[in-house]
């Protein structure tokens, strides 16, 4: 069954469909932990975080929250996927123009 989950990952990412491919990929790997999967899974990461990147550099802070959460249910362990969440979490709460200084929070200009 994991095999069928990974080959439905493959075949959705193949077209362009890579929430598909997240969901189907994440069954895959709760099923089992092929060494396959696990290598896709990090393959996929690493791309979907540099998507996630360009999404808060353009300050789309809602798409780039939504484009973490499937991450998130993938691997609930990978660290910076946890950090880019809370670094993403900070500036959708922060969109004011002003930068708060966390410790102080003390407006800037």
């Amino acid at each position: 069954m994991a095999r069928y989950w990974l080959s439905n990952a493959l075949q959705y990412w193949a077209i362009g469909e890579s929430q598909m491919a997240i969901l189907a990929l994440t069954k895959s790997v709760n099923l089992k932990k092929m060494t396959t999967a696990l290598v896709f899974r990090d393959f996929i990461i690493r791309r979907q975080c540099q998507n996630v990147l360009r999404l808060l550099t353009n300050k789309d802070y809602a798409k780039a929250k939504e484009a973490l959460s499937p991450l998130r249910n993938l691997n609930p362990d990978n660290q910076f996927i946890s950090q880019l969440h809370g670094f993403t979490q900070y500036l959708l709460t922060n969109t004011s123009g002003k930068i708060i200084h966390p410790a102080t929070n003390d407006n800037y200009k």
